[in-house]
This record gives C-alpha cells, sequence and structure tokens, in this order.
C-alpha cells in the first residue's frame, strides 16, 4: 500500500465486519483505520436503510434520502452515527490529501459537508451513474467551488462511472 494512512468509512456493519477482517488478514492495521460512520451533510443519528445484509451488497441509503436512481430502498433500518466531513479532525484524523466515494448517491451530501476539506484536496475520485452523472448534477459545481476540475481522460476510461476531480494548478 503505498505511503500515508487511509480512514475508510463503512456504516453497514456487516460490511465493516468484512473490511475489518480484511484489514486485520492483510496485515494492514497501521495503516488502515476503518470507521463504522456515514459521512452526511449533518452530525447525528440516523438510519441506514439496508434492502441485504449481506456484506459488500450495494443500494444502502439513509432513511429519507434516495439512491442515484431516485429510488427509496426498502429493508432493514441500522441505526448509524453520521459524520460531516469538515468534522473528521476532531476524531483526531489528520487532513486527507484524497477522497474517493463510491455511496450510491449520496455524493452530494457527503461533499456539501466538507467544504473545508474539500479546498484542501488534491484530488477526488467519485464513481457516478443516474442522476449524479447528469447535467443536472451538483457534483461538479461543489468541487469547482473548492478548486478542483475534473479530468475528462478519466470519464471516458473504463466503465466510464468514475470521475477524478483535481486541484487546479
Amino acid at each position: 500500500m503505498a505511503g500515508g494512512a487511509w480512514w475508510p468509512f463503512e456504516p453497514k456493519a456487516t460490511s465493516y465486519a468484512l473490511l475489518v477482517e480484511h484489514v486485520a488478514l492483510n496485515g494492514l492495521g497501521e495503516a488502515v483505520t476503518p470507521l463504522p460512520l456515514a459521512l452526511s451533510d449533518t452530525a447525528g443519528l440516523a438510519r441506514l436503510v439496508v434492502p441485504s445484509l449481506e456484506a459488500g451488497a450495494a443500494m444502502n441509503a439513509l432513511a429519507g434520502t434516495t439512491d442515484q436512481w431516485g429510488h427509496a430502498p426498502e429493508g432493514f433500518a441500522q441505526p448509524v452515527q453520521t459524520l460531516r466531513l469538515d468534522d473528521a479532525p476532531a476524531l483526531g484524523l489528520p487532513a486527507p490529501d484524497h477522497l474517493i466515494l463510491d455511496v450510491d448517491g449520496a455524493e452530494a451530501a457527503i461533499l456539501r459537508g466538507g467544504p473545508a476539506v474539500l479546498r484542501r484536496l488534491r484530488s477526488v475520485l467519485i464513481e457516478v451513474e443516474g442522476a449524479q452523472a447528469g447535467p443536472d448534477s451538483p457534483l461538479g459545481p461543489l468541487l469547482a467551488a473548492a478548486g478542483l476540475i475534473e479530468d475528462p481522460a478519466v470519464r471516458g476510461s473504463g466503465s466510464g462511472r468514475n470521475r477524478l476531480f483535481r486541484r487546479a494548478e
């Protein structure tokens, strides 16, 4: 694993357990600190609607929100602690250089909760689909306001779902 430390946020209980297991199995306990929290634009106790309890299964969403396709998931409502990205330093975490988001529609809420952190980032990689990929998506403007611009070469590669935003130089 390339230098630095990693702080993956994984609020879903079964996925968090699997993440911790893999960190341990790979001897990465000193470099990777998994946190059982959901990033959002507000901090507090919320419910994560989990359509499948299977570890790694996608399409989870905070209660009262929709996924990237505009659907409100149904399933078990697991209590989760939400945290604003700008509040993460209060946990004793140093400011990140890079951010990777694969959050099934919660991208804009996470970005809205972190304007100060976004202004310091070197890059943001986001998997986008559905409404988040459309012309009315708030992602580009939120990142541009923080001085991050999209690298168009990444948009056309691979699955086409990833967007890379870098600090304007």
